[in-house]
């Protein structure tokens, strides 16, 4: 039951990093 969730915080984690690249 962590393992998806897991995933899904990693998943928005790069999501929020790329946003934070292109803001920058």
């Amino acid at each position: 039951m962590l393992l998806p969730r897991l995933a899904k915080v990693s998943n928005s984690e790069k999501v929020l990093n790329a946003g934070a690249h292109v803001m920058k």
